[in-house]
């Protein structure tokens, strides 16, 4: 998988941990009922552009806008995302609790972090562009950790 792919993989299963622990409000049943009728080939893909844009908000809110975090990048990366959510087979597989708590626990096996509610600066942009995997590891750790220690957390970068 390249990096693009694990970036979406990622976000989708940390979105699924953030509406379980009840940190965002995704859409409901309900109103993916109303995606799929007003957008029937592209429900999905809308579905995961709307919580992102929703995740994003809540960073932003937290870390300020002038920030990136997992929900805003640079643009020509979230071009890329927005392809590979256009292109990638919706839901993925590890879209329910049980299976995004997983994939989080799998990649980021090993990595030791501090516990840290509310905002925390996972270090410079560049990190990520240097040492990509590296720092969504680290980013998706900080969720992940977050969310079996019961609080909110917003990894982000100057």
């Amino acid at each position: 998988m390249n990096f693009i792919d694990n970036l979406l993989h990622t976000r989708l299963a940390i979105l699924t941990l953030s509406q379980a622990a009840g940190w965002i409000t995704l859409i409901s049943a309900d109103e993916s009922e109303m995606l799929a009728f007003v957008l029937p080939r592209t429900a999905p893909a809308a579905a995961v552009r709307l919580g992102c844009a929703i995740a994003c908000h809540k960073h932003d809110e937290a870390v300020g806008a002038g920030n990136y975090h997992l929900f805003r990048l640079t643009t020509p990366v979230e071009e890329q995302l927005s392809r590979a959510i256009a292109t990638a087979p919706l839901p993925l597989p590890h879209s329910g609790l049980d299976a995004a708590v997983t994939y989080l626990t799998n990649i980021t096996e090993g990595m030791a972090i501090d516990e840290q509610p509310g905002p925390v600066r996972t270090g410079l942009y560049t990190d990520l562009t240097d040492n990509p995997m590296d720092t969504l590891i680290c980013v998706a750790k900080h969720y992940l950790l977050a969310y079996q220690k019961g609080y909110q957390t917003y990894p982000y970068f100057l």
